[in-house]
């Protein structure tokens, strides 16, 4: 998970003091909280209202190396917290198709069931 946090915060260095106080509070990093109220919840917003195109395309990149890359943790992360978050939010998923990759929506679709 570390790997991970790292790449994120390469990614989106404004995000630094969210994961500092994330460690701080919970004494370590726990992946299924941070990525649920760091990436699911906002992520879910944008598509929702059609903000912030760039920042979804990233987002869905990192979940998706995520998903692709990561151990078995990692992949429940991402499975548990966000792709079964928004497979259930409503018209979610339709309208974050067109920021997937084929194979992200195939392993979606896989992982989310």
């Amino acid at each position: 998970m570390n790997h991970f946090v790292e790449l994120y915060l390469n990614e989106f260095p404004e995000e630094q003091d969210r994961v500092d106080k994330h460690i701080k509070l919970n004494g370590t990093f726990l992946g299924h909280i941070f990525f649920d109220e760091s990436i699911c919840g906002p992520l879910c917003h944008m598509i929702k209202h059609s903000t912030d195109p760039d920042r979804i395309r990233r987002l869905v990149a990192f979940i998706e190396k995520m998903l692709l890359e990561g151990d078995a943790y990692v992949k429940s992360v991402v499975t548990i917290n966000i792709l079964n978050k928004i497979k259930l939010e409503k018209g979610i998923f339709e309208k974050a198709k067109p920021y997937l990759s084929e194979e992200l929506i195939i392993k979606f679709q896989e992982e989310a069931m």
